[in-house]
């Protein structure tokens, strides 16, 4: 999988399930409001929105940085029967892959933070803007708000249950950059979570 940042990252990824019913409704209407049809999900990760989109009947392609993400999202469509193609592409470089163009591109899970600055970002947005058709939309979180960043809050507890608890430690690094770091601790003996 040569040089894939994600790679350990990838196998805790889905290590908290979550309830998607608000996030298959906010999809629902959002999509049907602006009559999507063809979604592209352009870091789509272990593809956990991908199924909502399938399920929506939309004509959904998928694609990531990430040999190791795009490993876990390949097994959950496998294991749905669903027929979603997958490409491994970064979100700056999609008109490099795709000619046709999209309803709806999604950019889901703060994926759009991982740009290292303004002209990363940049490209990412045009990236995304070239392959969105005529009235298309641009669907996209990024999960950091002013508040958070004012207060500069080093240590957050993200999740915990009775097998694991996830914590964020984040070094700020001046104005508007910071390194996260992703501390998963596993609560017992689960050897099936490779941490």
């Amino acid at each position: 999988m040569g040089n894939d940042p994600y790679r350990d990252w990838a196998d805790r990824y889905d290590l908290f399930p979550e309830d998607r019913s608000e996030e298959t409704g906010f999809f629902e209407k959002l999509f049907s409001e602006n009559r999507v049809r063809r979604v592209l999900d352009c870091a789509c990760g272990t593809g956990n929105e991908l199924l909502i989109f399938d399920a929506l009947d939309c004509d959904v392609v998928d694609s990531d940085i990430s040999d190791s993400m795009l490993t876990h999202a390949r097994e959950r469509i496998d294991e749905s029967g669903a027929q979603i193609p997958l490409h491994r592409l970064d979100y700056r470089r999609l008109p490099d892959k795709f000619t046709e163009e999209f309803d709806a591109v999604v950019c889901w899970s703060a994926s759009i933070v991982h740009v290292t600055d303004d002209e990363d970002a940049l490209k990412a947005f045009q990236s995304m803007r070239s392959v969105l058709c005529k009235g298309g939309v641009l669907v996209m979180d990024q999960g950091i708000t002013d508040g958070l960043w004012s207060d500069s809050v080093r240590f957050s507890l993200n999740r915990s249950s009775s097998e694991a608890t996830r914590l964020y430690a984040v070094d700020f690094l001046g104005e508007r950059k910071a390194t996260y770091h992703v501390l998963d601790v596993i609560h017992g003996d689960h050897p099936e979570l490779k941490v």
